[in-house]
């Protein structure tokens, strides 16, 4: 790919997950370093709650009509509330001259099973006339995509993309390209995610990636993995120009994105492209996996990038409201934009005691600190620990 613009922006972006959704709130909520989970009785009274991390359905109630609501997961209904409250951030109008020009990216990787799995127990108990209806366009990963560009009428070049934990990073990444090719002037770009059913858990836990004492606490010698959580991201990218010109505010840009194989490789090509050193990097967003094998390996990457760095700080604030699967990147983005606005370093939540030995950076927890902040790199991996690296620097 080649190098970013460095005149893309991010002119408007909302997010909601346990810590909140409106901003001060948010603010208030991620400084505190407080974990926001709560007990989900998931498997029935008689087994033991899953604790996650709970969206607040006052921040979707009005999102759809009540009549259509009834057919819709909670995944779909969180990203429209957050598409609607970005387009509105952004002051884009969407009015029928744009609509060719706007486009719509969008990650998600565990679906509506949310909606699903009440049905399946009306199709086995009695058969198919107990079988909702909706079922067929609620599941799928591309509800949110669907309903929210059709509700806004949008013409442009839309998708859902499903890669696992790069899902709403891997959308990023497109809407770029969208934008540098000139194939749209903004993009709406981010996740959404609602795992917190019976089905996908069962299949996080199956795979050993689910904390059994119910604690996310990554970067400790306990750390036995992760705690879900829901939520939803969306960002508005478009070029300085255009969003100067409609007299929106810009944010911060989206300096470049690196790729690779390995974190190490991936951190590497971000910097490259930006053509930016290593050490003007002030912040670091840890990805934060929760295994001690993988999170072993993102220190070690770091300070093959890094060398030894007393000055450069590294956290994880996604600890307090939980691993937001294909939402995680986009909503770590909007973080770290929030960072660079009141240049702010959000800990990592309140955990471990045993902490694992870190040569480059300092990680930052318990509670919020005070930082001259210009350039934030943002790391995200999959499963298989192919990665993808953000950089995003102050707007001016």
């Amino acid at each position: 790919m080649a190098r970013l613009s460095s005149e893309c922006v991010i002119s408007g972006f909302a997010l909601a997950n346990a810590a909140g959704h409106e901003r001060a709130a948010l603010h208030a909520a991620l400084s505190c370093g407080e974990a926001r989970f709560s007990p989900r009785p998931l498997f029935g009274a008689a087994a033991a709650p899953e604790r996650g991390g709970a969206v607040d359905e006052a921040f979707f109630a009005g999102a759809v009509d009540r009549r259509s609501a009834r057919k819709l997961d909670r995944g779909t209904l969180m990203a429209v509330a957050a598409c609607d409250a970005a387009v509105a951030d952004a002051q884009l109008t969407l009015q029928d001259d744009e609509l060719d020009r706007v486009g719509m990216m969008v990650g998600n990787a565990t679906g509506g099973w949310g909606f699903v799995e009440p049905s399946m127990f009306e199709l086995y108990g009695h058969g198919m006339p107990g079988l909702n209806a909706y079922v067929a366009t609620a599941w799928f990963p591309a509800a949110a995509q669907g309903e929210f560009s059709i509700r806004r009428h949008l013409r442009g070049y839309t998708k859902t993309v499903a890669a696992d934990s790069l899902s709403s990073g891997v959308a990023v990444d497109h809407a770029l390209r969208l934008i540098a090719n000139g194939r749209a002037d903004a993009v709406l770009a981010g996740g959404t995610e609602a795992p917190l059913n019976a089905l996908v858990v069962n299949a996080y836990r199956s795979a050993g990636l689910l904390s059994r004492r119910g604690a996310y606490q990554p970067f400790d010698q306990r750390s036995d993995g992760r705690v879900l959580g829901e939520g939803a991201c969306f960002l508005v990218l478009e070029p300085r120009a255009r969003a100067t010109e409609r007299g929106a505010k810009c944010y911060a840009r989206l300096t470049s994105i690196g790729r690779g194989h390995t974190l190490s490789v991936a951190l590497r090509d971000c910097l490259q492209r930006a053509d930016l050193p290593a050490r003007a990097v002030d912040l670091v967003m840890l990805d934060a996996h929760g295994s001690l094998e993988a999170d072993r390996a993102e220190y070690a990457a770091l300070e093959e990038v890094f060398g030894a760095r007393e000055d450069l700080r590294l956290c994880a604030p996604k600890t307090a409201f939980g691993d937001l699967v294909g939402a995680r990147t986009a909503t770590d983005l909007a973080i770290g934009v929030l960072s660079l606005l009141n240049q702010t370093v959000y800990p990592s939540a309140r955990g471990g005691e045993a902490p694992l030995p870190c040569r480059s950076g300092r990680h930052v927890a318990g509670r919020a600190e005070p930082a001259e902040l210009a350039h934030v790199l943002v790391n995200a991996r999959d499963e298989a620990g192919r990665a993808l690296c953000f950089l995003l620097s102050q707007a001016a």
